[in-house]
């Protein structure tokens, strides 16, 4: 491949981040000490094309180097697995929708977060409610509190199987 990703940036979050530094660090550091005498440095050296989450882990994906960098980055790999991708601490993959690795705290957030969205009428961002007039739906506000409610259902029997209480023990508790 001779093209690059990386004008993306690094996407995933920054619990990552100690991860992904280490492993840089790791394969700067064998390739200018650890080389065997008959590999050729500029054969080894390793650029990275693509630095992203995918199915809950990191994936680091490069040209260049050799199997003990390949290791390096298999084991990164791993790591990512178990580490939360928001804050760093140890966390746990969801088994169904878009795959995460996120911790407890971190988790009950993001489902917090798409609550409010739909309490809100926002789609993310700071962006405004939409205007039912805008559509001239007579029973647009009827058919959005419909939809609301079933994915407040929904998250509430995600935090059940979770362990994690409902939007309406919150709601007693305050």
């Amino acid at each position: 491949m001779n093209q690059t990703c990386m004008c993306w940036g690094i996407e995933p979050g920054d619990g990552w981040y100690n991860i992904i530094d280490t492993l840089c660090g790791q394969i700067q550091w064998h390739i200018e000490h650890n080389l065997d005498k008959d590999e050729d440095p500029e054969a080894v050296n390793v650029e990275a094309t693509q630095v992203k989450e995918k199915f809950g882990g990191l994936r680091f994906y490069y040209n260049g180097g050799n199997d003990f960098i390949s290791g390096l980055v298999y084991m990164a790999e791993s790591m990512s697995e178990k580490t939360c991708e928001e804050c760093g601490s140890p966390g746990t993959q969801n088994e169904r929708g878009w795959i995460l690795t996120l911790c407890a705290h971190c988790r009950s957030t993001l489902y917090d977060r798409r609550i409010r969205r739909w309490e809100t009428g926002t789609q993310g961002g700071d962006s405004e409610p939409t205007d039912a007039d805008e559509f001239g739906v007579d029973n647009w506000v009827d058919e959005v509190l419909e939809v609301r409610q079933k994915h407040i259902n929904s998250l509430d029997r995600l935090r059940e199987e979770e362990g994690t209480f409902s939007v309406e023990e919150e709601d007693e508790s305050n």
